[in-house]
């Protein structure tokens, strides 16, 4: 469909559509069980704090591999393998998201496509980065055990797909030719961008269930990993 890509102006009424329609409700839920979680006493006084520490080991860790990343790519595939099993590295990580071998740029204009690959790719990173059977133990201080609650607030994220479902469902109504030209009657413009069928489809679409899976197996990847748990830090 070309509506995605027409004419982006404000349009009188925009903002209020938006109020509408966009589910604020479930954003106001979700952003309150955030709150609630990232305002939880820990050890180092909030679980804000965890956060931002696991954060912090991950720049080191990132720039470690930046640092490093000539000598891997001109290392032998023994000598990469080798780096690839570093804890305080993300050699592994870089491993797997080449492994996959699928590039981005081939699905940009399939949004849910795009989306789902995107994910899947992710969720092998960052599994390769808390599963790697040597690091598993030093894997907990970077999963805080409040962090693992949030993660597994099923009611955070169906909140967040409420709301991500209702903004995709507007989309169409936020484009400037969206508009009355009389009773009931749509500019003509715009239903030569959106076709009925487009309209239904929007209107009765739901986040996949393997796009949400994909997710959480990026965020919470600590979770799938197989064999010895990796534990939680309090």
């Amino acid at each position: 469909s070309s509506g995605i890509n027409a004419e982006w102006p404000l349009r009188p009424g925009f903002f209020e559509r938006i109020a509408r329609n966009v589910d604020v409700k479930s954003a106001g839920k979700f952003f309150d069980r955030l709150l609630a979680g990232v305002c939880e006493e820990t050890s180092t006084g909030i679980c804000l704090n965890s956060i931002f520490n696991v954060l912090e080991e991950l720049v080191e860790m990132g720039v470690n591999t930046v640092e490093d990343f000539d000598d891997y790519d001109d290392g032998d595939r023994k000598y990469q393998k080798e780096q690839e099993k570093r804890c305080d590295a993300m050699f592994g990580s870089y491993r797997a998201w080449e492994k996959d071998g699928r590039d981005l740029s081939d699905f940009t204009g399939e949004t849910e496509e795009f989306w789902k690959v995107a994910l899947n790719m992710t969720a092998k990173a960052t599994n390769a980065f808390y599963c790697e059977k040597k690091c598993k133990k030093d894997r907990g201080a970077l999963y805080p055990c409040c962090l693992r609650r949030m993660l597994e607030d099923e009611k955070l994220f169906d909140n967040v797909q409420r709301v991500i479902e209702s903004v995709y469902k507007i989309i169409p109504a936020m484009v400037y030719r969206f508009g009355w030209d009389g009773f009931y009657e749509l500019d003509y413009r715009f239903e030569s961008d959106w076709s009925a069928q487009e309209l239904e489809e929007r209107a009765s679409w739901t986040v996949p269930a393997n796009l949400r899976d994909a997710l959480m197996r990026t965020l919470h990847a600590a979770k799938y990993c197989e064999g010895k748990i990796v534990r939680c830090s309090k």
